[in-house]
């Protein structure tokens, strides 16, 4: 990976100058990783370096994102190769506006789509499908995303389904096929509905109004449009605020409210300001502020946003900026009476039009030729153009298309009055049955009464239940104090009475050199200190918790044959003094069953405090249960864990893998003030 190396010290150089330190030592760090490792480990650390600088081109993501894929899928890694190549498809269309590299891309790596998982290449062909749009090229953009749609299908992908859909009826839109984008948009909506995706939902909305003011129903797109700023101001999406705004800008230019077309634009650009994507989308706004002012005749303010167009080189470099700073320059041209000038960028803006099949604003370039001849005083280019846009504009928006448009308008209306009949027929039929229905209310009102008995029923059998299971419960909580302050007892009389009098005879025994009987008399006296501590560990009430379960599990590595490994966080404060015991008890007893019964020869415990729990996990590598005989002979103590988690508030589940080991897992709520 050579060529990864060059690429990591061109980006590191770039870095050097001032920026980001943070970024700059993650760099480093996954550089070094990468340097003593290979295969999968590398990898895992190329596509983290990769993460670090996602589409940042000063870091040089897409180099980076090439040679990731690539040694991805050398390594038949080709799930993590998917998800670099739809993020560079999308980096290159929605980023550097490059929808051609997008294409490019996507060609290149879609021979590994047999191997890729339905939903990683369905994203694919999504993002694919947005930058053949972008290009214009519409009949490929909808053969792609139905592609799309089948895969997202045939896995019951909802979102995605409803991606396909959305995408398709834009793609429909921009055709002039408005009567069937109508009815596509319509259905892709409730599958955002479904995910609760408010960002799609309001960009299914945004489509349908602009299809309908298209059709010169503004009323209606104006309806639906009010309800996704409303949707997008509550979740703050600036980019679909930006788009609202222009789109209502449009239809005032078209409805000639030309102070509130000014208004709206205003809202757009202030949100464009704001926006993360802001260089994307700023020349589109400021292209529409000039025309607005120059058609309320502020020629000032047009000549002021103008500038801060053509401060940007790019506006008039790149292909699709230009096409915006072209419409702008035009009108400008024409509103200053430099008709030549008007004429030379509205004959290459009409052009551009032209290579991106866009009907509305096509039609739009070829009424402003029509203009701008008439003005220069050649009326048979004047009338040539005239009559192109009368032809495109008849051929458009024909009366079929808009008629099926307005079907998909009333269809809701027309639902209401069949039900409305259906209501009324219904109505008559019973009134001819009255005798009958007096009837069936008898039998009805008598199964309601047996209804309601047995609902009586079983509310009280549930209530019944509930509380012989809270008295089970409080039975076991007071069993269990008991249990544990009958042991703190006999701890202390083994400790202070037992214990002293052993200490008391091995003195004696010493002092008359009867060896024998104090050595018996020092191993009865161990044996006492062992089991007053198994009792009431001493420790736990000097040290405290954390350090008395450390402490029992060093022993335990000391003592037996089993390999300890564990993880501790400090909980001391996060129990009252009876749930510390409690909880040490369940750690003890869940040892005590490794022991005895697992034959294990490792035994892992990670008790960790996290936001708002303890979970506490015990596992070991033994036999496990091997039947139901063995399980039966724990269930005593399974059972005695599980009321001792209870009693703490939280859940105790138990994992069992024949012959492979079992795993305790304990989830503890921290209350408040822990």
């Amino acid at each position: 990976m050579k060529v990864f190396g060059f690429l990591l010290l061109s980006a590191l150089s770039y870095l050097a100058h001032g920026q980001e330190k943070e970024i700059q030592n993650q760099m480093k760090r996954y550089d070094s990783l990468m340097q003593h490792s290979q295969n999968g480990e590398k990898l895992v650390w190329m596509d983290s370096l990769t993460s670090v600088v996602e589409f940042d081109q000063n870091y040089r993501y897409d180099s980076l994102a090439k040679a990731t894929i690539d040694y991805a899928i050398a390594l038949d890694s080709v799930e993590l190769a998917a998800d670099n190549i739809s993020d560079l498809i999308y980096y290159y269309k929605s980023y550097l506006g490059n929808p051609s590299e997008s294409i490019r891309v996507f060609n290149q790596y879609s021979p590994i789509q047999d191997k890729l998982d339905p939903r990683d290449f369905a994203r694919m062909l999504l993002n694919a499908g947005n930058a053949y749009q972008d290009l214009g090229e519409l009949e490929n953009a909808i053969a792609i995303y139905q592609k799309a749609q089948q895969l997202a299908k045939n896995i019951d992908y909802q979102r995605y389904i409803g991606l396909s859909e959305m995408y398709i009826g834009q793609s429909l839109s921009m055709k002039g096929e408005f009567a069937e984008a109508s009815r596509v948009l319509r259905n892709a909506e409730p599958y955002f509905a479904k995910e609760k995706d408010t960002f799609n939902v309001i960009n299914c909305k945004i489509a349908l109004s602009i299809l309908y003011s298209q059709n010169g129903f503004y009323d209606e797109a104006q309806a639906i449009r009010a309800e996704a700023i409303e949707l997008s101001e509550r979740s703050h999406e600036l980019e679909n605020l930006i788009a609202l705004n222009y789109n209502a800008a449009t239809d005032y230019r078209k409805t000639h409210q030309y102070q509130k077309r000014v208004a709206s634009l205003l809202k757009a650009y202030a949100a464009n300001q704001q926006s993360e994507f802001k260089a994307l989308t700023e020349i589109v706004v400021l292209s529409a502020l000039v025309r607005a002012y120059i058609d309320v005749g502020k020629m000032q303010e047009a000549t002021t946003y103008l500038q801060l167009m053509e401060a940007n080189p790019e506006h008039r470099t790149d292909e699709r900026k230009k096409t915006s700073y072209l419409l702008a320059l035009k009108h400008y041209y024409f509103a200053q009476g430099a008709y030549k000038k008007a004429l030379q960028a509205g004959i290459e803006n009409l052009e551009q039009r032209k290579a991106n099949q866009e009907y509305e604003e096509l039609l739009d370039a070829e009424k402003f030729l029509s203009e701008v001849y008439e003005k220069l005083g050649d009326s048979k280019n004047a009338l040539a153009h005239l009559k192109t846009f009368n032809i495109l504009n008849d051929s458009i928006n024909s009366a079929q298309k808009v008629k099926g448009l307005s079907y998909y308008q009333t269809l809701y209306e027309t639902e209401k009055r069949d039900l409305k009949i259906k209501t009324q027929e219904s109505d008559l039929a019973l009134l001819e049955q009255q005798n009958k229905v007096k009837n069936q209310w008898i039998v009805f009102g008598s199964l309601g009464l047996l209804c309601l008995f047995g609902f009586v029923l079983l509310i009280r059998s549930r209530n019944q239940y509930r509380n012989q299971k809270l008295q089970q419960e409080l039975f076991s909580k007071a069993l269990m104090e008991a249990q544990e302050n009958e042991r703190t007892r006999v701890a202390k009389d083994l400790h202070d009475s037992v214990g002293q009098q052993l200490t008391l005879i091995q003195k004696k025994a010493s002092n008359a050199q009867q060896d024998e009987l104090a050595l018996m008399t020092s191993k009865a006296l161990e044996e006492v200190r062992a089991i007053s501590k198994a009792l009431y560990p001493p420790i736990l009430k000097n040290l405290g918790l954390t350090k008395a379960i450390t402490q029992l599990l060093y022993e335990l590595d000391e003592e037996t044959n089993l390999f300890v490994s564990s993880e501790i966080d400090e909980i001391d404060s996060c129990f009252t003094k009876e749930e510390v015991l409690n909880f040490y008890r369940f750690v003890q007893e869940s040892i005590s069953n490794v022991i005895k019964h697992s034959e294990a020869t490792t035994l892992q415990v990670v008790i960790l405090k996290k936001e708002r729990e303890i979970t506490a996990t015990i596992q070991d590598n033994g036999k496990g249960f091997q039947n139901s005989e063995a399980l039966r002979k724990n269930s005593l103590g399974i059972k005695t864990m599980h009321e001792r988690i209870k009693i703490l508030g939280g859940k105790l589940t138990v994992e069992n893998t024949n012959g492979k080991g079992s795993l305790l897992n304990a989830n503890i709520p921290l209350k408040n003030g822990r």
